[in-house]
Parts: C-alpha cells; structure tokens; sequence
C-alpha cells in the first residue's frame, strides 16, 4: 500500500509493534463504540468516551528504518520540522499542595492507602504539523524501554503524542502486564547505579509498588493464576522505576474488559479501588486531565484474516496532548502515601516532566 504523507501528516496514528515495527494510521478517522481490525483504542481517563475507538482510513506495518528514511524524510522535504520545542507554563506548587491537602484528609479518615496527584504544564503555543513532525522524528529514534504511541486530528484540534513505559496489558497466549511504579532519578556518577541501588531499597517506594502489584493480582485472579514475577529497576533514560511482570495464561476476556478491570491501576488511580475512581475528581483537573494516564490501545489482525493477533493497550503517560483546538498540555503524576513527602514529590513531578522534554524536544 502507498502510504499517503500528506494524509498521515494531517490525520494519522502511530503505535511501535515491537523494537522494529511500527503501526501508522492515515485518512479520516472513523469513531466508533467497537473494534474494528487497525483501531486505536482512545478512551479519556475516566472512561466517559461513547466512541472511543478510532479506525484510520488506511493503515500499514512498516519498519522504523523506513518511518524514518522515507516517510518522515518525504514529509520534511516538504514541511520543515520545527525543532524549537514549546514555550511551559509550569504547574503550581499551590495547585499541587491543594490537591495533597484532599489526599490526606482521606488518609486520615482510613479511606485511602494510595493516591496519583497529576498536575499538567501549558505550552503557550499550538499544535502545528511543523512541530508534530519534530516530535515523530524523536520517536522514531526512541530507545527500546519506551514505546512510542499516539494519535492526532487537526480538523478538529486533538491529538496526544508520546512514548510511555508502562503498558496495562497485552493478549498472546496468555494475559502479560507489569507494575510499574517507584520513581529515582538518574544521576551521572556511576552511571546512576547507586541511585538504582536507593531505588530498590526505599521503603516508601517498595510500599508504594507492592500496592499496585496487589491490586493487579486481585483484580486478575478471576481470570486464572497469576504468576507474580521479581521485582527490578527498570531503566528509562533519566529515571529509574520498580517494575514487576505478571501474568495470567489462557484468559478469554475481550479487550474492552480486561481495560475497564484493570484500569486505573494504583500506579494512576488510587488504592483500595474501593476508595472509586470517580472520587478523584475531588482533587483532579479533569478540563487538563483527558487522557493522561488512559489506556491506550491497538487491535490487529494479520492479513486475510479475522482473527485478532496483536492486542495491545498502553498506559498514556510521557506524552504531550491537546484537544479542542488549545495549546498542549503535559502532565505528570506521582504516588503519594502517607509516607510520602511533598516536597520530594513536587521535585519527582518535575523531573518526569522533563524526561518528557528531553525524549520528545518540546
């Protein structure tokens, strides 16, 4: 299939397969309640979307290489990316203390064990093909521990674009997804090892971790045995997190399913689960929320076939969003217990924030 770059420049997806292989979507985007065979799976975070699959007009696996020396160099033959990155109005530490105040009084009251603040950065600028080309040719380049995704339509002013590390499922031959979170920066001395030596023995940051790894494991056991793999330092490239890979075999549920039983995991919602999510709009920014920390997702069947072999769904975190037309906005949330200290915290938000900036430019 002739891919069409102008087409894919005004309207299109992208989704990294594997280390090697990339989806991309192009053409007008059809919305719908269902999968179809090449949908994005584009919910908002609070799962209010009626349609939230989006099916590309056209779509095609190809290999990075060819992204990057083709595509992306046809693309920039004719418009010149915009490397300059945007302009932030960084978060409030007012904003920030407000919503910590909120947490706590529900730690207080024994209601909540585990929160997710997030606060979000405002680009002064828009959105334009210019910089989201900028943007793709950084993803292309990614390294392996992150995972490139997103989507954009300017006819109508929305898209998100990034490249997370944390995936809430995939569906092969069995059930695999992680617990990912804990969260050090990375220093220069020593290539960091000490910090991931702190990493690993931080109370506070094993605390926060095994909440998230009990939730995954009592949410999946209706499905079958869970196996619970070892806890290790994942390495991104400016932060260090704690990651643990679970898994269940022979599970059946569909993909929408098994999203809204796993989605928020406390590494982006709250713990006990019983707490609700929807009580987290007492302290969240939904307006700047939209699908930061969303399930983002991909259905693909191989061709000829109905059957669907790759069934994938990210967690939508360190990326850049935007919709109804408005500038971007950059989010980052951290986990917050009882022992957590705000001003750390504040500090944590801000580095991820700025892994975001070096990954993508911007």
């Amino acid at each position: 299939m002739l891919i069409d770059p102008r087409a894919f420049l005004s309207s299109g997806c992208l989704f990294a397969l594997n280390a090697t292989d990339l989806f991309i979507g192009w053409g007008e985007w059809q919305r719908t309640s269902h999968a179809q065979n090449g949908s994005i799976y584009a919910p908002d975070f609070y799962m209010t979307t009626n349609e939230p699959w989006l099916t590309p007009a056209s779509f095609e696996v190809i290999k990075r290489e060819n992204f990057t020396q083709h595509l992306l160099a046809k693309l920039a033959s004719d418009v010149k990316p915009n490397r300059q990155g945007f302009q932030w109005v960084e978060p409030s530490l007012e904003g920030f203390e407000q919503q910590v105040t909120k947490i706590r009084n529900h730690f207080d009251q024994g209601r909540l064990e585990k929160a997710v603040p997030v606060v979000h950065a405002q680009a002064r600028e828009i959105m334009t093909q210019d910089r989201l080309l900028a943007i793709l040719a950084r993803l292309a380049e990614a390294p392996s521990s992150l995972i490139p995704m997103g989507f954009w339509d300017f006819e109508r002013g929305e898209g998100i674009l990034g490249a997370t590390p944390e995936r809430l499922f995939s569906i092969g031959d069995r059930l695999e997804t992680m617990a990912l979170a804990g969260t050090r920066a990375k220093s220069i001395a020593a290539a960091g090892t000490e910090d991931a030596r702190l990493l690993f023995e931080d109370p506070k940051e094993r605390h926060e971790h095994q909440l998230v790894i009990d939730d995954i494991v009592s949410r999946l056991a209706r499905y079958g045995r869970v196996q619970v793999g070892e806890t290790f330092v994942a390495e991104l490239p400016t932060l260090f997190h704690l990651k643990t890979s679970i898994s269940v075999e022979g599970v059946s549920a569909d993909f929408e399913t098994l999203a809204e039983a796993l989605h928020p995991t406390p590494a982006l919602g709250v713990s006990p689960r019983s707490f609700g999510l929807q009580a987290m709009r007492e302290w969240d920014d939904e307006a700047l929320r939209v699908r930061y920390g969303a399930p983002f997702g991909l259905v693909l069947s191989s061709p000829g076939s109905r059957t669907l072999e790759f069934q994938d769904c990210l967690v939508a975190i360190r990326n850049v969003q935007w919709s109804n037309g408005r500038a971007p906005t950059l989010g980052s949330g951290c986990g917050f217990v009882k022992e957590s200290a705000t001003d750390r915290e504040w500090a944590e938000l801000k580095l991820k924030r700025d892994s975001v900036k070096k990954v993508l430019n911007v």
